[in-house]
């Protein structure tokens, strides 16, 4: 009978065989495996709202839920705001632009109060009229000098809001002024003015998405547009005060659902977050899987950080009404996807489309052979692991995994194989872009390759 020391040393041996054997085939020469394509994250971030991030080289980039793959959007941003749908940005010179795809589906009637933004445009477009600017948010802007400007996104024009001055923060039609007064008004969807600006509560010292916060730290929802609910006040309105931890709060974050706080995020010292829901039984709490945190933005079942190393993380997933009560402590957890830069190309000083979209690998740009040459209105042609490129009268052959590479018939070599990734065929870009006469630029601060072909 063995006894069980030798038993173990057998196992042990036959598992180091094993070990052994997998390793060597992982490295077989002949042997085809899927490649391994690195994503530059989105890093150098100062500022975030909703799924827009600001850079220390004042390049603002956005990205989609789901995917998280930022793309440049617009450059020399001093300041800006976002909602997830509709968006403004200052630039540096002081000039205010808009974009988003938001409708107006939420207007009480004709001459009633407008609830929504609208405004169809992806890319941003300068609001002329104005003066200097410090901000925007949704319709309204605030100049220089601390007048509140509405702007009809339709007619792209904008005029001032009466009765409103020295303000220092404007959040869709609410206002801060130096003093410390909370101010709120009306346009119908007409574009007139239909409540006059009025005080609506005083002593208050910030002013975010959805929320208010006095001098003494009690917290105001504000919803929908409409009115302004003290917390403390009522079955929907916790009391929640944070004076207690005022000293230890880094930032603050509003839910932007609605206009209505149905959830908030406040950022400790210690880089942990807390928050509370829109509802008496949405206590506030610590949120779990979040660490080493500078800000964070509530947004609509989800919500975005800026990690102190200046990346950001993002994730989708909160129930509406905010996070779970604190009885069922397990759902305040949460698991952020690391933001990445999306690689652009730019043909000819034009963006081109590109699906799949590019990836490094290797320290190279990769794109995937067919998508990039078919933007072109070349041909790419499979036989087996041969791919046969024709662009004009130039023929580039290639054979995937390997470096070997003919271009017009002349054996030449690639710095990075062929290789399939995610199901597709990856060349890189360089190689191929010179293959047929083209030249290459990479913008690493923008994430951007620029190609030139001559026609």
């Amino acid at each position: 009978m063995i006894s069980r020391s030798k038993k173990y040393i057998e196992l042990r041996r036959w598992l180091t065989v094993l070990l052994v054997a997998a390793l060597t085939l992982a490295v077989l020469p002949g042997l085809k495996t899927e490649a391994a394509a690195a994503q530059v994250p989105l890093a150098g971030i100062v500022q975030i709202s909703n799924n827009h991030a600001l850079d220390k080289n004042a390049v603002l980039w956005g990205w989609n839920d789901g995917e998280y793959a930022a793309k440049p959007l617009l450059e020399q941003v001093e300041s800006f705001w976002s909602d997830g749908f509709v968006g403004g940005a200052v630039k540096k010179d002081g000039s205010v632009w808009l974009w988003g795809t938001k409708a107006n589906t939420a207007m009480i009637d004709t001459d009633g109060p407008l609830s929504q933004h609208a405004f169809y445009q992806t890319e941003p477009v300068q609001i002329a009229g104005l003066p200097k600017c410090l901000m925007v948010v949704g319709r309204y802007a605030v100049d220089l000098s601390g007048i509140v400007w509405y702007i009809d996104p339709e007619k792209r024009i904008a005029s001032k809001v009466p009765g409103l001055i020295d303000i220092k923060t404007v959040n869709d039609n609410y206002a801060l002024d130096h003093s410390g007064n909370l101010w709120t008004w009306n346009f119908n969807t007409k574009g007139i003015l239909y409540e006059e600006p009025a005080v609506v509560a005083s002593n208050i010292a910030y002013l975010g998405d959805g929320l208010a916060i006095s001098d003494k730290w009690g917290v105001y929802d504000l919803w929908k547009n409409d009115y302004l609910v003290r917390h403390g006040g009522g079955a929907y309105s916790p009391d929640i005060d944070l004076s207690p931890i005022s000293r230890n709060i880094n930032s603050i974050a509003g839910s932007a659902d609605d206009r209505g706080s149905d959830y908030s995020l406040i950022v400790k010292q210690d880089g942990s977050i807390w928050s509370w829901g829109f509802g008496i039984s949405y206590a506030f709490q610590q949120v779990k899987g979040l660490a080493g945190i500078k800000a964070a933005a509530a947004k609509y079942k989800g919500g975005t950080v800026l990690y102190k190393d200046g990346t950001v993380g993002a994730w989708i997933g909160v129930p509406e009404g905010g996070f779970p009560p604190q009885e069922k402590p397990s759902g305040l957890k949460v698991k952020p996807v690391k933001v990445t830069k999306q690689i652009i190309v730019m043909l000819n000083g034009k963006t081109i489309a590109i699906q799949p979209s590019p990836l490094f690998s290797g320290g190279r740009v990769l794109i995937p052979v067919r998508g990039f040459f078919e933007a072109l209105g070349g041909t790419v042609n499979y036989d087996k692991d041969k791919v046969t490129i024709k662009y004009g009268n130039q023929k580039v052959e290639l054979v995937v995994w390997s470096t070997e590479a003919i271009i017009d018939g002349k054996q030449t070599k690639l710095d990075v194989p062929a290789q399939i990734i995610k199901g597709r065929t990856m060349v890189p870009l360089r190689f191929v872009a010179e293959a047929i006469g083209g030249t290459v630029k990479w913008d690493s601060a923008r994430s951007r390759v620029e190609l030139t072909i001559v026609e």
